[in-house]
């Protein structure tokens, strides 16, 4: 035992040192790191115009640029340590997400596009390139240059604005407009190919003007399409006749000038047809019809008033808009649509006033009133309607529904609010330093701020344990002691609150509070006096406690090591930007905590150094094993007493010495060298080592490298413990083991022997008495035939015994031979009752058998399952006084649960332990009372090992005792094999 526990020393003060050496290289190596990070890339930061930044491996911004600090409005200390989707636009933090994790795995990104968000909630549109930030040939993060595009987006869109709006137009536009290149159609809109009775498909790079003219006017059309292309004329006006699709004639007229179009000459126009009177006035019939369709398919409400504010004309759209109908509507004051305080004399002169003076208004802050009565925010514009001579004959207004865009713009201002709060309670948490009770304050009193809260609870997460815990609990504004709340265990699947919050990794809004904490199996309520119990409080003070709830994660990198909780007593408390709100806190205090914690844990690690540094000392020094320490080229510094008694050196002596005189054998020394070289260490190196008055012994060699800053080996460093006497104590040992190994075979061999022996004259003795009893029987009185009973039993009970003890000795011997086939395990049970039933009679017991189990088929050794069965039936029924013995089998899963009870004198936890050990019985009632050796349960416990099913016992003195077997379930027979013979 003293070896071992030196042993284990000898062990823990290595791994100790190893884990001491490794913590001191990896902080030289990220010194060193950091310093040359710095000198590469800080007069890059400094100079460029384009913004960079430099992001962990855990996405966090470590450094920033001038340029971006004051292209987004930070200061170096505010934007270091945010993690970078901060600064990222909402719309695409997914994407940068993406590329993100696309450097980390080691390749380049260029020039992709994003937006990022300055410090005021301002987009910016960027192109960004980004590539792996390598430091040691090791990816420690990102690289990112950043150039603002804003400037160059809002060009792109403002052309493709234009491009959209000439296509609107030329599309919709009731007058041909036509685009000629090298005597093709380039564009034609609809009425072009209207007014000829082609599509525009038909017409666009397929077809020219000489296509549709009439060949006799082509002399001419051609003339002045040469004077436009050749730049003599720069526009010109004249009339030719076209011929349609159909062969029909149609006079049109066509304006038309020079332009290029994709850098070549090309000539742009319109085109209008003006065949007759007749023609023009069912165009002009058409063009209405059109413009009535397209006021109708317009969403939007459009209104005409007259100059007395009556409604003379509106769309369809209005009773989408409104509710009303053109023609409930029609004829009616414009006050029918417009609230009472926008209607008054004063809004009326100050709207209309600007309206007559500059012809038009456009507001986005009107009100407008539906049929039903409800009042809603709309973009109005409205502009005057004239006559022929320049008089006010009316008004046009639009009406465009805007509650969505008042909703947006009203989130948008609530989620920026919710960011200032988030910012601030970040700022302050900044300014806390390593003090978690201050931290826990800071959160509950932002929190405090902005929602209703009964109750504030921050717990942990022990994923090891599987326990929530209590960190800080305010109930009633009153701080309670954390430690009194008992931890919770993590509850399965579909149960438990803050469980399902720390398995789904999402928040959790209970609007009801009662009915969410039904599936709760821990719950616990606090008392008035600050008392914590266990479940729901009281039904007469439900009205006053928790009625809503909203449970956030707190998370690190996607893991979720606690939970933010707060509680109202009033019911539906919380809405969805509550919940956005207490997530965004959540993450600022999670990394607060959690970057608190971690200092925590590292002052605890220094501390626990220093104590191993003075452990290792005084294990050096106290050590019954040698330790040294030597330099690579062998020369010893440091020695033990343990190793200066054991080499019997003077410390004087051995401080210098070179190794390789403790070695009695120098081809040792060279083995030891080249395994620790190129393995790092060594353990139970066995080499036979000199005293100085040149004694040998035999020593096992425990020893690591020592490796300086840069890994270069300069020394060694171990145990050496001397196993001289225990090798000759372990080779005494293995000779005593063959001894004892060779006696055990001949006490079972013996057994076996024996029990034959026995057996057979037994037998003898049994058939005779049978014989005896038949022919002298009838002649002698009851007590005579008695002595019979009395013989055979006692020759059964012996032959079970010898049966035992026969079965013990072939499974010792490993000669009992096992013969697997498929059981039905109820008949087998059957068959025990049967062969059990007259014992339970005798001693007036009730024995019962109740399986539920379907097809309950096994695969296993007829005798070993019966006799095991037999066995524990059979304990049942002899040491069970009155009541009865119940059986019972089961179908649990792949399973089937084999149950005997009984209600018998039972066993105490002290015997349980025992209880499967050959010849073991309890002193206490099986051995004063009850006959048998004690073989029988060690026999069950043996031929269930060997058929591969477990067993368990449960059993409580003076009540009972079960006994329960798992059976793997051997499938389904059909019907010809259910009734298989056991």
């Amino acid at each position: 035992m003293k070896l071992e526990r030196i042993h284990n020393t000898r062990e823990e003060l290595q791994e100790q040192l190893l884990q001491l050496r490794k913590r001191i290289v990896w902080l030289e190596k990220t010194e060193d790191a950091l310093r040359r990070s710095k000198e590469k890339y800080r007069s890059l930061f400094n100079e460029v115009t384009d913004m960079i930044h430099i992001v962990d491996m855990n996405g966090r911004i470590v450094d920033a640029n001038p340029a971006e600090l004051k292209t987004l409005g930070y200061k170096k200390r505010e934007i270091v340590g945010k993690p970078l989707v901060d600064i990222v636009h909402p719309d695409y933090r997914l994407i940068t997400s993406e590329m993100f994790k696309k450097v980390l795995s080691g390749k380049k990104v260029k020039a992709y596009e994003t937006a990022l968000r300055t410090k005021q909630g301002v987009r910016i549109d960027v192109e960004v390139s980004a590539s792996p930030q390598i430091e040691d040939d090791k990816i420690v993060g990102a690289r990112a240059i950043i150039r603002d595009i804003t400037e160059r987006k809002k060009a792109e869109t403002a052309i493709r604005e234009s491009e959209s709006k000439f296509r609107g137009i030329a599309e919709k536009s009731l007058v041909g407009i036509y685009l000629i290149q090298d005597g093709i159609f380039k564009y034609v809109n609809p009425k072009v190919a209207e007014l000829f009775g082609y599509s525009t498909n038909e017409l666009i790079d397929r077809k020219g003007p000489r296509d549709l003219t009439l060949p006799e006017d082509w002399p001419m059309v051609e003339k002045y399409m040469k004077k436009r292309i050749t730049g003599k004329v720069e526009a010109i006006r004249y009339q030719f006749r076209g011929i349609t699709k159909d062969k029909q004639t149609i006079i049109v007229e066509v304006y038309g000038s020079r332009t290029v179009y994709r850098g070549k000459p090309a000539i742009v126009g319109t085109l209008l047809d003006i065949t007759e009177a007749k023609q023009a006035e069912e165009s002009l019939s058409k063009s209405n019809k059109l413009l009535t369709t397209t006021l109708n398919t317009i969403l939007d409400a459009i209104v005409i008033v007259d100059m007395d504010y009556r409604i003379v004309s509106c769309n369809e759209s209005t009773a989408r808009v409104l509710g009303f109908t053109p023609d409930e509507l029609v004829g009616k004051s414009c006050s029918i649509i417009i609230p009472e305080q926008m209607y008054t004399e004063n809004d009326k002169a100050s709207h209309f006033s600007e309206l007559f003076e500059k012809g038009y208004l456009i507001r986005d802050d009107f009100y407008f009133k539906r049929k039903n009565g409800t009042i809603f925010p709309a973009l109005f514009s409205i502009a005057v309607i004239k006559d022929g001579q320049g008089g006010l004959t009316g008004m046009v207004g639009t009406i465009h529904d805007i509650t969505d865009r008042k909703k947006a713009e009203e989130k948008e201002k609530k989620l920026l609010e919710q960011q200032v709060a988030i910012n601030q309670l970040a700022l302050a948490l900044g300014e806390v330093q390593h003090d978690l009770e201050k931290i826990y304050r800071i959160i509950y009193k932002h929190v405090s701020r902005l929602l209703d809260i009964g109750a504030f609870i921050i717990s942990y997460y022990d994923s090891k344990e599987k326990l929530i815990r209590a960190g800080f609990v305010v109930i009633d504004g009153k701080v309670r002691k954390a430690e009194n709340f008992p931890p919770i265990p993590l509850e399965k699947e579909g149960y438990g609150i803050q469980s399902e919050v720390i398995r789904t990794g999402e928040p959790m809004n209970c609007t009801d509070w009662r009915k969410a904490v039904e599936r709760v199996k821990t719950v616990y309520n606090i008392g008035n006096d600050g008392t914590v119990k266990r479940g729901l409080p009281p039904v007469k003070e439900r009205t006053d406690t928790t009625n809503s709830a909203v449970l956030v994660p707190m998370k690190i990198a996607k893991k979720v090591i606690g939970i933010l909780q707060v509680q109202s007593k009033q019911p539906n408390a919380y809405s969805a930007g509550d919940v956005s709100l207490l997530s965004g806190m959540a993450s600022v205090s999670a990394i607060a905590i959690q970057n608190t914690r971690l200092y925590s844990e590292v002052q605890r690690e220094l501390i626990e150094r220093k104590q191993a540094e003075e452990k290792f000392r005084t294990l050096f020094e106290e050590s019954r094993d040698a330790i040294y320490i030597s330099e690579k080229k062998g020369t010893i510094v440091e020695m033990n007493r343990a190793g200066l008694n054991l080499f019997g050196y003077s410390r004087d002596e051995m401080i210098g010495l070179h190794v390789a005189h403790l070695y009695a054998n120098p081809a040792e020394r060279k083995r030891f060298i080249k395994e620790i070289d190129t393995v790092g260490y060594v353990e139970d190196f066995e080499a036979v080592l000199r005293k100085k008055d040149g004694t040998d012994m035999v020593c096992l060699i425990s020893a690591v490298v020592r490796r300086g800053a840069r890994g270069k080996i300069i020394g060694y460093q171990g145990i050496i413990r001397d196993v001289t006497e225990s090798k000759r104590i372990n080779r005494e040992l293995k000779q005593a083991l063959v001894k004892a190994q060779q006696a055990e075979k001949v006490k079972s061999l013996f057994l076996a022997n024996m029990s034959h022996e026995i057996r057979t004259p037994l037998n003898a003795i049994l058939g005779f008495t049978d014989l005896l009893e038949q022919r002298i029987g009838p002649d002698v009185g009851p007590e005579e035939r008695s002595f019979f009973e009395i013989i055979r039993n006692s020759g059964n009970r012996l032959m079970r015994t010898v049966h035992e003890i026969l079965d013990m000795s072939q499974i010792e011997t490993g000669t009992m031979e096992l013969k697997p086939r498929l059981l039905n395990l109820e008949q087998v049970v059957k068959n025990v009752i049967t062969e059990m039933h007259s014992l339970a009679e005798n001693k007036g017991l009730k024995l019962t058998f109740k399986a539920t189990a379907k097809n309950p088929m096994i695969k296993a050794d007829a005798y070993c399952i019966t006799q095991a069965v037999s066995n524990i039936v059979d304990n049942a029924i002899k040491y069970t006084e009155k009541g009865g013995v119940e059986i019972s089998l089961k179908s649990k899963g792949e399973q089937l649960a084999l149950s005997v009870r009984d209600t018998g004198i039972g066993m105490s936890k002290e015997y349980l332990k025992q209880i499967f050990t050959i010849f073991s019985q309890e002193s206490t009632g099986y051995t004063k009372r009850f006959q048998g050796v004690g073989l029988g349960l060690a026999l069950v416990k043996q031929y269930l090992d060997m058929n591969h099913v477990s067993i368990k016992v449960k059993s409580k003195k003076g009540v009972g005792t079960e006994f329960t077997m798992f059976f793997k379930y051997a499938g389904k027979a059909d019907s010809s094999r259910e009734k298989l013979p056991i």
